[in-house]
């Protein structure tokens, strides 16, 4: 059995991700099993009755007969509990799927629309024509922290068989068939229960789009304010 984690920060499409590579006949990709929101009527380690997170992980594992095994692991389960990352970290056979998007900001534009409208799947609504204010300085130190998020996530994967992956690429079938390719099953095709929240652009869902643009540009994150997915 092939042991693998998608490491990636919040709003990156790794559930988009997670649920295309759970409908491949033999991949079982769990969800965010360390976190505290996980949904009660699904795998989460808060309402399994194990104590020991390791202990949890290996029934998970156990369970499952397929022939590539998963979950995600995004920085808020992992603070809640550091166990998790112990344990990617000490198994060096477990292989990272490490999952990022290209434009950091158009990342923070969803944090900022989950926010407003509380939805954070199309499967529990729309975005609709919603727009947010965003304070380009709060942008800004925003930004900086989901760059040393990224580098911690890019540590915890070091010394581990890793395949990077972009948001931007998963409409990509060739990609996604590296990603089969990269969790040793034979590449078919992938379906997901979820569609992109977000149909306008940033110009048009960022109500002071131009005050943030200005901020940015005498910054490194300068070209995350040109318009892109």
């Amino acid at each position: 059995m092939v042991r693998f984690v998608i490491l990636c920060l919040g709003r990156s499409g790794s559930s988009h991700l997670q649920s295309m590579l759970d409908s491949h006949h033999s991949i079982r990709c769990f969800g965010e099993i360390f976190s505290d929101r996980a949904p009660a009527n699904g795998p989460g380690f808060i309402h399994s009755g194990y104590r020991d997170p390791a202990a949890y992980l290996e029934h998970l594992f156990r369970e499952s007969d397929c022939q590539a095994v998963g979950f995600k692991l995004p920085p808020n389960s992992i603070k809640a509990r550091p166990r998790s990352a112990e344990l990617v970290d000490e198994d060096l056979e477990m292989r990272v799927i490490r999952l990022s998007r290209g434009n950091l900001l158009a990342q923070l534009v969803s944090r900022s629309l989950q926010r407003a409208t509380r939805v954070s799947q199309s499967l529990h609504g729309s975005y609709g024509d919603t727009t947010v204010r965003i304070d380009p300085d709060w942008a800004l130190r925003t930004l900086e922290r989901m760059e040393v998020n990224e580098r911690d996530l890019d540590a915890l994967a070091e010394g581990h068989p890793c395949h990077r992956i972009l948001y931007e690429e998963l409409g990509d079938q060739s990609r996604l068939e590296d990603v089969q390719r990269f969790l040793d099953v034979r590449p078919e095709p992938l379906s997901s229960w979820f569609e992109k929240l977000r149909t306008q652009s940033l110009a048009e869902t960022v109500e002071n789009w131009d005050e943030l643009v200005q901020r940015l540009r005498q910054t490194r994150f300068a070209h995350f304010a040109v318009e892109a997915p």
